[in-house]
């Protein structure tokens, strides 16, 4: 379940850009990385366990370096609360990947 929920929400972080598509020069790479994270947390879902956590908790890095480069439109606020926000959500995910037991052989 905290797969398919990492999945969501990392869809969720890209469809931010489509809300700001209007705002600046930089419309066409928002419209374009407004999908990227959902292909990515799909094929993400396609992994191990292990290797889709740890594969979720870079994606939201990534996210979180696209969104300070490519949303200088949204507030601080915003910005700031997304760097402690993302930096549990990366550990939790990793602590996640640690936690899996591997099936017996």
């Amino acid at each position: 379940l905290l797969l398919h929920y990492a999945a969501v929400i990392a869809s969720f972080l890209g469809a931010v850009h489509w809300g700001v598509t209007d705002q600046g020069a930089r419309r066409r790479w928002r419209l374009r990385w407004g999908v990227i994270p959902a292909l990515l947390a799909w094929g993400l879902l396609a992994l191990p366990v292990q290797a889709a956590l740890i594969g979720f908790a870079a994606l939201f890095a990534l996210i979180l370096l696209v969104d300070r480069r490519l949303l200088p439109v949204l507030d601080d606020d915003y910005r700031r609360l997304r760097v402690p926000l993302t930096g549990t959500v990366a550990l939790t995910l990793l602590i996640a990947a640690l936690a899996v037991v591997p099936p017996p052989s």
